[in-house]
């Protein structure tokens, strides 16, 4: 079942999926983790994701979004996160240092977005973890 799903996401894909499209993506492959083994399904769904462009911030806002609630299953389940948070952390630090770089008023309200939403997440697992 796995293989006829992963078949069906490639990189021209995610390049070419329309925010409503990634979001169902992401929704199936969150699904599926809860379905199945979920270690291989987030790892997989991070290499996709870490295709998509952040080029959009609609886009860019349910890739964020995906790798949390990804790092958040791994952990309700006892799962090793580091595969996922790796691609995140790379994913966030490439898209602050770029929007930081820009003039564009839209590309900074993403770093607006993004830091106070890690920051929160990321308190979040700690106390999660104690």
């Amino acid at each position: 079942m796995k293989g006829r799903i992963y078949s069906k996401f490639h990189e021209r894909k995610m390049l070419e999926l329309s925010p409503t499209g990634l979001y169902n993506s992401a929704t199936l492959f969150l699904t599926l983790a809860n379905a199945v083994d979920i270690v291989d399904v987030t790892n997989k769904l991070s290499e996709l994701l870490a295709l998509a462009p952040l080029s959009n911030l609609s886009k860019a806002k349910i890739l964020y979004r995906s790798y949390l609630a990804s790092l958040l299953l791994l952990m309700e389940r006892g799962c090793d996160i580091l595969h996922v948070a790796q691609k995140l952390t790379s994913v966030v630090s490439s898209a602050c240092q770029e929007y930081l770089a820009s003039k564009d008023a839209v590309q900074r309200r993403f770093v607006a977005f993004v830091n106070p939403s890690y920051e929160y997440t990321i308190s979040g697992m700690y106390s999660f973890k104690s």
